[in-house]
């Protein structure tokens, strides 16, 4: 595997001279300089639009990879810059007296209140918790971050005294479904492997090695590796398990950023903070750097507008639809200022127009769009205004291009026994709405015999799911009258 080979540039920080874990990082640029950096915008030329049905449907998957930073993009990156280089402060691997030597050559003269503060300056470096509902980009714009520096370094020689070392920068992982500390050892160990190229997951991830030794076996790790932060997505999954092992998590959690001093990110819905709010001494830990909240953009948000006329530069229908207010409107309250669905509806929207050869589409076209094929979403949108969290990677599978459609092409389910497809169907409505299965039975039934079954399977879902909420609201209104 290749890495980057390190490369010194001398801090004007005198607690970083003589630091070579510091010193072969990247500089943090200015803050009014970090937006242009984290800026994402996919490939596209004009001529796109002229290209086939399938390339253009296909392309439109590229509107969802566009990140425009805010100002929190600019916080977490000041808070990564600040954790990575401060957390290695304590954990210089040179000798003393290289450092001394370094510090001379730098200039400087200390006093002996200096010298006892330099040689003092053991607290350890607290990470912080970024928080926000799904879709904000809360892990987009992690990644983005994370991704301004090398994620591991090779080191040989530092300055006349021999370093060979492998610097692991930053890993990130998810934390455990369970909240346990053995899935985030593991899943820890596994990331490093990845990473480095080394094999220590097949030595200790066995179901005989305790909880105890793998915490133990990362800790070393942590430390022969040099890791500069720990960054935990989603992290809500501590408040999902039993409480006595979220706490345990977190117990640990803090140990490691005692014991090895490395700096914790933990990303995750509002429904984490649960967690921290339970115990002062774990919430300190968790937000030593103070908390970065992600949240929905506001119509008068300056990010707004800059952000909708960067995503409208993404159009693949023939004809060129023209950017106006009331369109921008439409998009926002539909996506209630949540740019991941600002996006999928944006993609459907199109997709839609592309589809039935209209290769164009208006504002009623946009609220048609939303109702069809984002009608399952409407709490959840309701409850994203309200402050609350909400899950949509379990619709996720729903907003997929029909690609049977698309080809114009028999839909595989036409070689599947009907009963099975009905079932299948079925049991995924089941699993998003988490209700009466036998009424949703009957209902992919009524649709399948409605069209003749021969409805590709995600149409067959979004036809009975709508029909179901039907039936449920008139028999809700019956009920209350």
């Amino acid at each position: 595997m290749e890495f980057k080979v390190s490369q010194y540039t001398p801090s004007s920080f005198i607690e970083f001279v003589g630091n070579p874990l510091v010193e072969a990082l990247p500089g943090m640029p200015e803050p009014s300089e970090i937006p242009r950096k984290l800026l994402v915008k996919p490939m596209y030329t004009p001529e796109e639009r002229l290209k086939s049905v399938s390339d253009r449907l296909s392309s439109l998957q590229r509107i969802s990879a566009l990140h425009i930073p805010t100002q929190t993009d600019t916080e977490i990156a000041v808070n990564i810059s600040r954790c990575l280089t401060w957390g290695y402060i304590g954990r210089n691997p040179i000798s003393q007296e290289t450092v001394d030597k370094a510090i001379a050559r730098a200039g400087y003269v200390l006093t002996e209140p200096e010298k006892r503060y330099l040689s003092s300056f053991i607290a350890p470096i607290y990470g912080f918790p970024i928080i926000g509902i799904s879709g904000v980009g809360k892990s987009t714009s992690i990644v983005n971050i994370l991704q301004q520096y090398p994620q591991v370094i090779r080191h040989a020689k530092y300055g006349d005294e021999p370093f060979v070392a492998t610097q692991v920068v930053w890993l990130k992982v998810d934390c455990p479904c369970d909240g346990s500390p053995k899935g985030l050892s593991a899943a820890v160990i596994h990331e490093l492997d990845r990473v480095v190229g080394t094999q220590y997951s097949a030595e200790f991830i066995t179901s005989r090695v305790s909880k105890d030794v793998l915490l133990l076996k990362l800790n070393q790790l942590a430390a022969t590796f040099h890791l500069g932060i720990l960054v935990i997505d989603e992290a809500q999954n501590l408040c999902s398990a039993k409480k006595e092992v979220s706490r345990e998590l977190l117990n640990y959690l803090v140990t490691l950023a005692n014991t090895i001093r490395v700096p914790v990110v933990m990303v995750g819905s509002p429904m984490m903070s649960r967690i921290f709010q339970s115990s002062f001494q774990q919430a300190k830990r968790v937000t030593g750097q103070g908390e970065v909240h992600m949240k929905l953009m506001k119509r008068t948000d300056k990010i707004w507008p800059f952000y909708f006329q960067s995503m409208w530069t993404y159009q693949y229908t023939k004809q060129i639809v023209e950017l106006t207010g009331e369109m921008r409107d439409a998009f926002f309250e539909e996506s209630v200022g949540n740019p991941f669905i600002c996006s999928i509806l944006y993609k459907l929207t199109q997709e839609d127009a592309i589809l039935s050869r209209k290769e164009t589409f208006d504002v009623q076209d946009v609220r048609r769009v939303s109702h069809e094929r984002l009608g399952l979403t409407v709490q959840m949108r309701q409850d994203m205004l309200n402050g609350k969290d909400v899950d949509l990677s379990r619709l996720q599978s729903m907003w997929n291009p029909p690609a049977a459609e698309v080809q114009n092409e028999p839909s595989p389910e036409e070689t599947i026994p009907l009963q099975t497809v009905q079932q299948k169907v079925a049991e995924r409505i089941f699993v998003l709405l988490e209700t009466d299965y036998d009424r949703i039975f009957q209902c992919v039934g009524n649709v399948m015999k409605e069209n003749g079954a021969m409805l590709s399977e995600e149409k067959l879902i979004r036809l009975a799911t709508t029909k179901y909420l039907e039936l449920a609201g008139q028999e809700e209104r019956g009920t209350s009258k």
